[in-house]
This record gives C-alpha cells, structure tokens and sequence, in this order.
C-alpha cells in the first residue's frame, strides 16, 4: 500500500515539475532578449544596443539606416505584447487570454 502511494506521489510530482518547466518556458520566451548578441540579416554595420537601469534602450550606430532598423527592431521587441492586446481588443478576442472578465467588452468591439 506505501509502495502505491509513493508511486502515485512521485507521479503526481513530476506531472507538476514538467507543468511548471513547461509554463515558465512559455512565460519567459515572450520577454524581449535585452543582453547578449544577436545576429540580424538587414545590418550593415555594428549596432549597440544599451539599456539603462529602467530598460530605456539607446542606440548607436554608424548609419542612420542600421540605426532606424535597430530602433525599429527594438520597438517591436519591447511593444509586441501591447500590439497583440489591441489586435484582440479590436477583433473582439480579450477573453481568450483574459477570460470572463472581458466578455463584455468583446461583445462591443464585434458589434463595432
């Protein structure tokens, strides 16, 4: 009967470390990459991208190109979960991320 328990119990308790490595996997790919290197095709030359003690970016680069594109990059890194919020918003799909509590406003946006 222990033998069960303990069977059952360390079942139960690898289901939840997978559900867990599983959920902090899904939550943290979505953060922007704020260190390291990353390799863009679209550059001509280096690009620095330096973040201060509150996350405001600053850029420098040799071009204004590399430097629009830098900015542009960054943007998008730091505004995609408001993007995907006010693309919901306007098709009428909040409560698929936010449930019950936004159905109302669902309703109002696809009547819109």
């Amino acid at each position: 009967m222990r033998r069960v328990f303990l069977s059952v119990l360390f079942v139960f308790l690898a289901i939840a470390l997978i559900a867990c490595a599983f959920a902090w996997h899904i939550v943290h790919r979505a953060l922007p990459q704020v260190d390291g290197t990353i390799a863009l095709s679209g550059l001509e030359h280096e690009v620095t991208v330096a973040r201060d003690s509150r996350g405001v970016p600053h850029i420098t680069a040799q071009s204004k190109q590399d430097l629009y594109f830098a900015q542009g990059y960054v943007m998008a890194q730091d505004r995609l979960w408001q993007m995907d919020v006010l693309r919901r918003a306007a098709s009428g799909e909040l409560s698929e991320i936010f449930g019950a509590a936004t159905v109302a406003v669902d309703r109002r946006f696809r009547v819109l």
